[in-house]
């Protein structure tokens, strides 16, 4: 009877297994979109630092070492209307 009982307990996990593992993956998906959605909203607030930087006149570094990721480098110039008319 204990064999029965032992395999009786088997099947029943086996039976949970795929509800268990549907659940993980969903706590998983809902991690990793907690993840990106953190990695957005700092992409978020760089762009908007960036860009209040680039509206003062600064420009940014190619390569960011903390981020890792390529940044562009951006001069703001100012056009005047002379300089302006020399281009068609």
């Amino acid at each position: 009877m204990v064999e029965s009982d032992v395999l009786d307990v088997f099947v029943d996990r086996l039976l949970l297994f795929p509800i268990l593992q549907a659940s993980c993956d969903q706590l998983m998906m809902v991690d990793h979109c907690a993840r990106v959605m953190d990695t957005l909203e700092q992409q978020k607030r760089s762009l908007q630092k960036r860009r209040r930087r680039c509206l003062a006149g600064y420009s940014e570094p190619a390569l960011s070492e903390t981020s890792g990721t390529e940044e562009t480098t951006v001069n703001v110039t100012s056009v005047t209307e002379e300089t302006a008319m020399d281009f068609p």
